[in-house]
């Protein structure tokens, strides 16, 4: 295999570059199968360049890198290695090696060109921590400052080193209980605070790297920052690493225009004196590349709405469903989320709830916030381990406190009850309900606020003569009895999977949203159909609704309001 890898690659070499020979074995490294070097003349400019084919090729891109460059260029390391490609999601055709060997050498060579050209020197600016922060030799701390504002004190959190190396910035925070979070996530250790200085600004042009494995100087670092800082934040800046102190180490955000913001550290050497960026000293400062733990980065990196993260959510209901959904909302960037449950989790729900085992025997909403807090920074948690109605009664929870009411008890009679107390109180957000149904036969939300249609509107009236409060939303057919009982009465329990409450959490997650960033249009009942067949397999009936055509499993309110609805017809005093 390698033997033809080998005469591929030195075919498609010499197409491109002249005196290609094969690359010694002692060259090759670990993983390669083959390697080729040959010259090339690149915007007048004579280059060296080697080809390594990993073992994974042609899934694994090949290797390029160049070296005789008269000076830096974007996209090429300090190595020399050219980064040609986005590699993930990239598909090649795997039965054309020699097609992937060719293209993969004549993008790498027409970004040298773009480089050597000038053509590209604003891609600099864009992945300035590449060039700056990116040293195999640097250290990595790790961020929770947010890029945005003017330069200002933060907090670093020190470790001690071994054998009397001193304290090395391991975290950089903007305020003592965001670095104490910092801290208990990097686990035990000697730690110190202390304060340093975060100088954030726009890059108006694009600097060039020093070249070849050259690192700036203070005095380089200074004379960047005074080009890109207005005389005010100069002055600013000077105050901050005064206050500081001298030896206080630097984060420095920079915005490219693009948008894009680059984090990276500065540790000046440990004496008393002036600042070096003070000073304009010759010493090479430690660079620090810094992992981003930023809200700013992270929500919009995992895919979460940074607009949530004002608004509050009140969860009642933290079972196999409202277990699932709090989990969504947490990861969607609801920034606040009130717990309400009075349970205890029950080994029985082991296979069905997000905890799993791990909590059985604790109070549903401590254990899950707890869980959440773990999962999710940046995120606000209370739990509220007793009876809904009875936290509302006693002033435990406000309702006016928050954006969104979510009801996922699986008791309908409380929720009922519930729908009734939300629709009579002026400070009432919109609430929304969700429940499934038995077997994988489908799932529900209702999200109601104050225009036409509640929860108490889904359910036949008391006197009805074929089916009294029957949920008309329901596609199992009324009069059936689905709890079943594997330990006696105690153990009853209506039969659904984790993939079904899974199912259902995220269609009503996804209402939610759509309440929460104001872009659902009124009150709505959405559903979800599953298979019926072990539903129908153990006996039970299917409703008139089952069938309805997929149109019909989205509705808007004036589609489901009862008009002699006790709580928002014309008998309750609605509109």
């Amino acid at each position: 295999m390698s033997g033809t890898i080998q005469y591929v690659l030195e075919q498609v070499a010499r197409e491109q570059l002249e005196a290609v020979e094969p690359l010694d074995p002692s060259r090759l490294g670990p993983g390669i199968l083959a390697g080729a070097t040959g010259r090339v003349a690149v915007a007048g400019h004579g280059l060296e360049v080697t080809v390594r084919v990993p073992r994974g090729f042609p899934a694994d891109l090949p290797h390029v890198e160049v070296s005789g460059l008269p000076f830096r260029i974007p996209h090429v390391a300090r190595d020399g290695d050219v980064c040609f490609a986005v590699r993930q999601g990239l598909v090649v055709d795997r039965r054309d090696p020699a097609g992937v060997l060719r293209q993969a050498l004549a993008s790498a060579l027409e970004t040298v060109e773009a480089g050597l050209e000038r053509r590209n020197l604003a891609d600099f600016a864009e992945e300035f921590g590449a060039y700056w922060g990116g040293a195999p030799e640097a250290r990595v701390a790790c961020s929770a400052v947010e890029p945005e504002g003017g330069p200002r004190v933060i907090i670093a959190l020190e470790r001690g080193e071994r054998e009397g190396g001193g304290f090395v910035p391991v975290a950089f925070a903007d305020d003592k209980a965001r670095l104490e979070v910092v801290a208990r996530r990097l686990g035990a250790g000697e730690w110190r605070s202390r304060l340093a200085v975060y100088v954030p600004m726009a890059l108006h042009d694009a600097p060039t790297p020093p070249p070849g494995g050259a690192a700036w100087t203070f005095k380089d670092w200074r004379a960047f920052l005074h080009g890109h800082l207005h005389r005010r934040g100069r002055k600013r800046l000077g105050k901050l690493l005064r206050k500081a102190g001298a030896d206080a180490p630097v984060v420095l955000g920079v915005l490219s225009a693009g948008g894009t913001w680059t984090l990276l550290g500065l540790k000046p050497p440990s004496r008393s004196g002036v600042h070096p960026l003070l000073g304009g000293s010759s010493e090479v400062p430690a660079v620090l590349g810094l992992e981003r733990w930023d809200r700013t980065y992270l929500l919009p990196r995992g895919g979460a709405d940074g607009r949530l993260g004002r608004r509050r959510v009140l969860l009642v209901g933290c079972g196999a469903l409202g277990g699932q959904l709090a989990v969504l909302l947490a990861a969607s960037g609801v920034g606040s989320l009130t717990l309400v449950d009075p349970d205890r989790l029950s080994n029985d729900n082991t296979f069905r709830h997000v905890l799993g085992r791990s909590a059985a025997g604790r109070p549903k909403a401590e254990a899950l916030k707890h869980d959440l807090e773990q999962r999710f920074p940046y995120l606000e948690v209370s739990a509220v381990a007793e009876d809904v109605r009875r936290a509302l009664d006693d002033g435990h929870v406000h309702l006016g406190g928050f954006d969104l009411v979510v009801l996922a008890t699986g008791e309908p009679s409380l929720e009922l009850e519930l729908n009734e107390r939300l629709r009579r109180s002026p400070a009432a957000p919109p609430a929304l309900f969700t429940w499934l149904e038995p077997l994988g036969v489908g799932g529900h939300a209702l999200l109601t606020g104050r225009g036409e249609g509640c929860f108490e509107c889904l359910f036949n009236p008391p006197d009805h003569e074929e089916a009294p409060l029957f949920n008309r939303a329901s596609f199992a057919a009324p009069g059936q009895r689905f709890t079943r009982e594997l330990a006696g009465c105690g153990g009853a329990f209506t039969p659904f999977s984790y993939l079904d409450a899974a199912r259902t959490a995220e269609l009503a997650a996804r209402l939610a949203l759509q309440s929460l960033t104001g872009a659902t249009p009124g009150n709505r009942l959405v559903s979800w159909r599953g298979d019926p067949g072990a539903f129908l397999g153990a006996g039970f009936r299917l409703s008139e609704r089952w069938g309805t055509p997929p149109e019909g499993l989205s509705l808007g309110g004036c589609e489901f309001r009862r008009p002699d609805c006790p709580v928002c017809g014309a008998a309750g005093g609605g509109s």
